[in-house]
């Protein structure tokens, strides 16, 4: 495998991204940031058959990296721990309350989060503090699926469950390891999407692609599959 990193003006702004070689059939392009993307093509193509194929993508590359773009300010603002501040949970954004107290725990309700903490007046620990509980949340709820999943379908627990801050997808299965990934930003999702996932994932093992049969059991476990598809776009 070989990588090479290089520019492009588009619509005026900077643009960077890497082209990789390795042994894949075609050409393929996927977004990375507001300002990046990265190319992964066969080693045997040229260099003006890549370059033909990033300008008819411009088009898509303006639409996916506006797209990155507000998501990236979504996510900035959503990590902001000032009192007041809006915190996005289980598909529903709550007011940040932060409250002085002799302990620390962190609760919430349908309308705010409170955060009662020794350090009520350091914006960096309450972030860190916030941070690891959605990230435990996270991992509960995950596995409390997991199990419900794996009774409803007569399966196995995978060898290994990880999380991770993970960008590029929301849930991950590798069926010849046995093991799953979740993307930590799963938090924000409502509950039924998060769920959707998950069984998502599980019956990858199933169907390791995205065939006919692999959505005819999607569409068993989770009738209503197609609108929390929707809900991660």
């Amino acid at each position: 495998m070989s990588v090479s990193a290089r520019t492009i003006e588009i619509e005026g702004h900077q643009v960077s991204y890497t082209i990789t070689r390795k042994r894949i059939k075609r050409v393929n392009m996927r977004i990375k940031t507001s300002s990046s993307f990265a190319v992964s093509c066969p080693y045997y193509v040229p260099e003006s058959e890549i370059d033909r194929f990033i300008q008819d993508n411009i088009p898509f590359l303006v639409k996916g990296m506006k797209k990155m773009h507000e998501r990236e300010q979504e996510e900035e603002k959503s990590s902001s721990t000032e009192d007041g501040s809006l915190i996005r949970l289980f598909g529903k954004e709550l007011f940040l309350e932060i409250i002085p107290s002799a302990r620390n725990r962190i609760e919430y309700d349908d309308n705010c989060l409170f955060v009662f903490s020794i350090h009520s007046d350091d914006p960096e620990y309450i972030k860190r503090k916030l941070e690891l509980w959605k990230r435990q949340t996270l991992k509960d709820l995950v596995f409390e699926l997991c199990m419900k999943t794996e009774k409803r379908m007569g399966m196995e627990s995978p060898s290994g469950i990880m999380f991770g801050n993970y960008k590029s997808f929301w849930g991950e299965c590798f069926p010849a390891k046995g093991t799953l990934k979740f993307s930590y930003r799963l938090i924000e999702k409502p509950l039924d999407v998060i769920e959707y996932v998950v069984v998502h994932e599980y019956v990858h093992f199933r169907h390791p692609d995205h065939s006919r049969a692999f959505w005819s059991e999607v569409s068993f476990y989770d009738p209503d599959y197609k609108e929390h598809r929707k809900a991660l776009k």
